[in-house]
């Protein structure tokens, strides 16, 4: 990419109250329960998502009680590498296009690009809001900030939190995953997109008519309705292609047995780490202990 999280500025967060975090080209966080890690990514997620704060999120102790006034702060420093994953001086052509004004410099003449996620509690909507602006300097602990952060700037940063332990049979069917973010953008030619939707459209209708309760349901419903002319539609399967990532089911099988739904499972199978196990692992532990590796199929439904 050419480019690289350098720093994270967090402020009032959680159990953060003040602190930054330098970044290298891959870094691993490690400590003790309750200690701030899932804070820290809590507070990317934050800063690239489209997700909000309540007061639970905001930083008090004994000694600092809870106050509306004050707003959680997420500053996040992005610098150009080059191939080797060293800084240089300057974007590439194509990042310096696409920040345009946004890309600043520092005191050596080096370029970066920053910006301000910040939260604050709005008295008349009675909840947190949400207010990105680009950061003008960043000098250790001093950064000042600037004009608002354009939109399309920030859509060339994709931010994907994949939790290990989440279950991954609820996980499929949040729109704000990962699963669905990238199942739902299913890159497919013009005329894949048509012979798919024709299939499918196709496939409810043989349901419909195989289904004397479904047909009941869409004549009474047509009957319910006071505008003339008006017909009820009943979709058994969903006719596009970009919805599909909704009947999206993960189903495992063991040796000869039958397919079993994940969701049938136990969480320990359900985590997403379960699934994050390669294959020369598995091998490793198949070898070790009498663990019996499992096939996993991704299917639509």
């Amino acid at each position: 990419m050419n480019i690289q999280l350098q720093q994270i500025h967090i402020q009032n967060l959680r159990s953060i109250r003040e602190d930054t975090v330098r970044l290298w080209p891959f870094s691993v966080m490690f400590g003790k329960n309750d200690s701030g890690k899932s804070n820290l990514l809590l507070a990317l997620s934050l800063a690239f998502g489209n997700g909000n704060i309540n007061a639970q999120d905001v930083f008090s102790s004994l000694k600092t009680p809870y106050d509306s006034k004050r707003s959680v702060i997420i500053d996040v420093k992005f610098i150009p590498v080059g191939d080797d994953g060293r800084q240089t001086d300057a974007f590439n052509e194509l990042w310096s296009l696409h920040l345009g004004f946004s890309a600043m410099v520092d005191d050596d003449d080096k370029q970066f690009f920053a910006f301000r996620t910040e939260f604050s509690y709005d008295t008349d909507k009675e909840e947190y809001v949400r207010d990105r602006v680009v950061i003008n300097e960043w000098r250790g602990s001093e950064i000042a900030v600037g004009g608002p952060l354009r939109y399309k700037v920030l859509t060339a940063f994709e931010f994907i939190y994949l939790d290990a332990q989440r279950d991954m049979s609820s996980d499929i069917r949040d729109k704000n995953s990962m699963w669905s973010k990238q199942i739902s953008r299913l890159k497919l030619s013009d005329d894949a997109k048509a012979d798919i939707e024709g299939a499918l459209g196709n496939l409810s209708d043989r349901i419909m008519e195989e289904s004397p309760f479904l047909r009941q349901v869409s004549e009474d419903l047509t009957s319910a309705t006071n505008t003339k002319n008006t017909s009820v539609a009943i979709d058994p399967v969903t006719r596009s292609v970009d919805e599909l990532y909704k009947g999206l089911e993960i189903f495992i099988s063991q040796n000869d047995s039958s397919l079993i739904p994940i969701s049938n499972l136990g969480l320990g199978t359900r985590s997403q780490n379960r699934f994050a196990v390669d294959n020369e692992a598995t091998k490793r532990l198949d070898r070790q202990t009498s663990f019996k590796p499992i096939q996993q199929y991704y299917c639509f439904r």
